[in-house]
Order: C-alpha cells, then structure tokens, then sequence
C-alpha cells in the first residue's frame, strides 16, 4: 500500500490515510485504548466471543512494550479455532445455510465446507468461483448448494451481484435505474448467465423431499447441480430474449476466438466476477471486512456500492483493495493489518474536536454485541 505522505511516527499505512483526511477536514483523533479495552475488542471481534479472565489477566502481565503485544496477539487469535468458527458462522449466514433448504445433512456438509475453507485460508477469488461453478451433489460437492437454495435466474442474479460485487441490481427489474447506469436490458442480460442451471434429483436419496408449503413444493432433498446447454430469461419489458452480456467489461473476460465454443455460462460468470480486474470484486469485500471491525464501513452499508453513495475515504479504500489483490485476496492478511492499525486501536473516549465525528474514524464507535 502506497504512503500518501506525511503520518505520524509508528504508524501504519491504513493510519496515514486516515490522518490525512482528518488533517483536510481538521479534526483531531482520540489517543489509543488502554490494554485492558484492546484485548476486549480485539477478541470480541475476531472470534466472536469475550476473552476468559485468564487470557486478560495473561495479557495485561505481559511485560513487553504494547505494541508487540497486541500484534502478537492479532497474529495468534486469526487462523486459530475460535477465529476459525466465527468467520464460518458469518459465511454461513451470506450463504444461507439453513435445513429449511438443505436439511440435515445437506446443511452440515455446507457449513463444514465453508470451515474448511477458512481454515486453509483459501485465497477469497478460489472461494467464489468454487460456488459460482460448483456441480454435482449438493452433499458430496456442498458449494453446489448455493444453486439449490435460490432457483430463480433473476433471483440468483440479484442475490450474486449484491453478496460478490455489493452492487444492488434489483431496482432496474422494472425500469432503468432512476439514479445510477443500470439499465433494465443490463438486468436480464446479465440474468441469462443463471439461466442454464439444471438440477435433479440424487438417486442416492431419491424419493426424500426437503421444504414445502402452502404455496411453494417441496424439492428433493439433495439435487445434483449441473450446466444446461439450453434455457434463457424473458425480457419482461420486450418478452424477449435477450443475449448474455456483462454490464461492465474488464481485462479478465476474455473474448471468444476462432471456432472454440463458449464455455458454460456459470464459467464465464466466474471469470467475470472474481477476477483481480472486477473494479467492485476485492474492494466489496475490504470494505464488507473493514464494516464488520469498525461498525461502519468505507461505503455504508456495506453492500451498497454505486456512484451515488461514495466512499468516505477513496483513497484508503482504493489503498485497501490493492493490497488485498497484491497479497493473493488472502482475508487473514488483510484482517491483520487492519487490527493492527492505530485507527483499529483507537479509543471510544472522543475529544471537543471529534465527539460528532462519525465517518472519518478518529475515534472508536460504540457497537453492540453481536447475536
């Protein structure tokens, strides 16, 4: 990440950011939290729960000087078993894992997946596109599941854009966006890449049905997911069929030569969504990782990306976003250089010159507890 110039000693680059806007806009930062408050945050944050009288107690004897320890301590809590299942609990929620859908077995086998996943770190890019093209059994391969949970084209695609890409395609189903470059053709050309799903029933539990109710069936309970070579979405305005196409196009979508044949759409859209050149791809998720340590992120909400809501602070987001890319979009580094941040570390006590500050973080907000 690139130092946009004057900071103050033992900072980080996150902190020269941030200083130089609060320097623009002249307000003045609170000074860092007691040991006693770091340890708190700092565990609350990255597993989830509160840390034991003796985790604070061993803490706060450690002799060496604050700053060592509290990096020491970042470095032992992320990738260990509580940060592990906490992270898994968050992806578990955005992907909906849920019996209601998947039942029992179904449901179990995704979330061990998505442990798994954390566990080994696997670089975010690697993580999306095995869900973007997952095929076969939603049990023996469970990032299938994903396509089992929401079946409708336009639903997946609303769903996929606004969990990868924060982009919130959903208000031009009708009509071009009223307020940003949408446009309703973009919305059922980029649908066309759902649309060639098929499902079936697995033959090893065949005859097992899952949800159902009064005005939606039941499915199998495990399908087997797999790419059609057919199967396309109507243009509610037109009632016709429009071509697939992307609503923005970037050096990673490579185009089609010769008389090789296009590979399967859900393949295209992977190649599209989770590429290092996706302008929204890795800063959506810095910005959704830097929410959910701060309370509020760079873009607020932090599944809201479009012109008309900007960030609070571009270049930190922009310095964020590239180091993501240059680090293998590896989610531990990035949480670690964020909780190692002077800002991260802030306290909540505000001074006469930012008690109203809210979006530029010169001091700690107060945040409940989560669930």
């Amino acid at each position: 990440m690139a130092s946009p110039g004057r900071s103050r000693p033992n900072t980080t680059t996150i902190d020269q950011f941030v200083d130089k806007k609060l320097q623009a806009v002249k307000i003045l930062p609170s000074g860092l939290c007691g040991d006693e408050e770091f340890v708190r945050r700092v565990y609350l944050d990255l597993t989830g729960q509160p840390p034991a009288a003796a985790q604070v107690r061993g803490f706060l004897a450690d002799k060496r000087d604050s700053r060592t320890k509290r990096d020491a301590l970042i470095d032992t809590l992320i990738g260990g078993r509580e940060y592990v299942e906490h992270w898994t609990n968050k992806w578990a929620d955005l992907l909906q894992v849920n019996r209601k859908f998947l039942g029992e077995e179904g449901a179990a086998a995704l979330r061990n997946w998505i442990k798994d996943r954390i566990a080994e770190n696997q670089p975010y890019d690697r993580f999306a596109r095995e869900i973007l093209t997952a095929r076969g059994s939603n049990v023996e391969n469970p990032p299938a599941a994903y396509w089992k949970i929401i079946r409708d084209p336009a639903s997946l695609m609303e769903n996929t854009t606004h969990l990868f890409l924060a982009v919130r395609f959903n208000c031009n189903k009708c009509h071009d966006h009223p307020f940003e470059r949408w446009t309703q053709d973009q919305y059922y050309q980029l649908s066309q890449y759902f649309a060639q799903v098929g499902r079936k029933e697995d033959a090893e539990f065949a005859g097992k049905k899952v949800g159902g109710s009064a005005v939606e069936g039941a499915v199998p309970l495990v399908e087997v997911i797999y790419d059609n070579s057919t199967g396309d979405v109507k243009h509610d305005r037109t009632g016709q069929v429009v071509p697939p196409s992307f609503p923005y196009i970037h050096n990673g979508v490579a185009a089609a030569t010769g008389d090789m044949p296009a590979p399967p759409r859900r393949e295209q859209l992977a190649n599209w969504i989770a590429s290092k050149d996706n302008q929204h791809f890795a800063k959506s998720y810095v910005n959704r990782l830097w929410g959910y340590l701060f309370g509020v992120g760079i873009i607020e909400p932090i599944d809201d990306i479009r012109a008309g809501n900007p960030p609070t602070n571009p270049e930190l987001l922009d310095a964020l976003a590239k180091d993501f890319l240059a680090s293998g979009f590896d989610a531990q580094h990035i949480l670690k250089t964020i909780c190692k941040s002077r800002v991260y570390q802030q306290s909540v006590v505000t001074n006469k010159w930012n008690e109203d500050d809210a979006i530029n973080y010169s001091h700690t907000i107060p945040r409940r507890l989560p669930g």
